[in-house]
């Protein structure tokens, strides 16, 4: 008996291994808050200052990636009286190459990490030299460079009224 012993318990957790190294979540490991932040410097007036802050929510370290810095990955979703604003070519055709590539970036930003809990800020700037109201959103992939989940984090919605126009 005591021979088959260590054979019945190697048998008994094979199996528990296998079902927890199978086991993938699409629960997202962060949030996104917008908000407003300041001018400053040589930012002109015409242009819209966010602040971005994203918090791990997960139970894990949360590594940015040389791809992920400095919000790459951010998509700020945009309306100008009610009708979205596309975003331009450029900034979707640069964020979509860096959501392919994380993961096969070369560096990485060390400082940037974040413990359960914890939370990062980044600036983001958008133009309004129209009068009227526009409205402002992030949202990032949870899963950036995986193709099988589609699951988009967004954050609150921010209300800006332009009163006057502001000259070219």
């Amino acid at each position: 008996m005591a021979a088959c012993l260590p054979v019945v318990f190697f048998y008994l957790n094979v199996p528990s291994v296998l079902v927890a190294q199978g086991v993938t979540s699409t629960t997202p490991g962060f949030t996104l808050t917008l908000s407003q932040g300041r001018h400053g410097g040589e930012i002109p007036k015409s242009d819209q200052v966010f602040v971005v802050k994203y918090t791990n929510i997960s139970n894990h370290l949360d590594g940015e990636s040389w791809c992920s810095a400095f919000g790459a990955f951010y998509n700020l979703v945009v309306t100008y009286e009610g009708v979205p604003i596309k975003e331009t070519a450029e900034h979707l055709k640069r964020r979509k190459g860096m959501e392919a590539a994380h993961g096969r970036c070369s560096g990485s930003n060390p400082g940037r990490n974040l413990e359960p809990g914890q939370s990062r800020e980044d600036t983001l700037y958008y133009e309004t030299k129209r009068p009227g109201v526009y409205t402002f959103t992030v949202e990032q992939d949870a899963f950036p460079g995986d193709d099988n989940t589609k699951i988009v984090v967004r954050s609150n919605v921010l209300t800006i009224i332009v009163t006057n126009a502001v000259s070219e």
